[in-house]
C-alpha cells in the first residue's frame, strides 16, 4: 500500500491525526496521505488530485456524506477512487452502495489495516 494516494477528510484534526497514523501502521507513505478538515476541501482536492482511496467521517446530515461520495466518484467516471465512511453512528448506520466499506470509531490499527486491504487489496510493498 506503499505507493496508494489517501485523501482523509474529518473536521476534527485529532481524528485526522489517528487516521494518519493508522495508514502509516498500514504501510501507506506519509506522503502520499492528504488531510483535509472540511468537505467542501474535500472536494475541491478531488477535483485536482486523483486518490485511490477517500476517508470521509460524517459529520453533518446524513445525506451530505451520501451525496459527497457520490459527487466525488463521478468526477472519476473511468476510475473512481474507493471510499470508507469513517463513522460513530452505528446505531443509525445503513450501508450505502456509494461506500466501499465502512470502518465504525472507535477502532484499532489491526481493524483499520484489515478493512483496508479489503477495498484496496493486498500489497507486496511492505518492505
Amino acid at each position: 500500500m506503499k505507493n496508494k494516494k489517501v485523501l482523509v477528510a474529518d473536521r476534527s484534526e485529532t481524528c485526522n491525526m489517528l487516521v494518519e497514523y493508522y495508514l502509516k501502521t498500514a504501510w501507506v507513505d506519509k506522503n502520499n496521505i492528504t488531510l483535509v478538515n472540511d468537505w467542501v476541501q474535500a472536494l475541491e482536492v478531488a477535483k485536482k488530485e486523483l486518490f485511490d482511496l477517500i476517508i470521509l467521517s460524517p459529520y453533518k446530515l446524513w445525506m451530505d456524506a451520501v451525496e459527497l461520495a457520490t459527487e466525488i466518484k463521478s468526477q472519476h467516471k473511468e476510475n473512481p477512487p474507493k471510499i470508507i465512511e469513517f463513522t460513530s453512528g452505528a446505531v443509525w448506520y445503513k450501508p450505502q452502495a456509494v461506500f466501499d466499506t465502512f470502518i465504525f470509531k472507535p477502532t484499532t490499527a489491526e481493524i483499520f489495516s484489515e478493512r483496508l486491504s479489503e477495498v484496496l487489496g493486498s500489497d507486496e510493498e511492505k518492505e
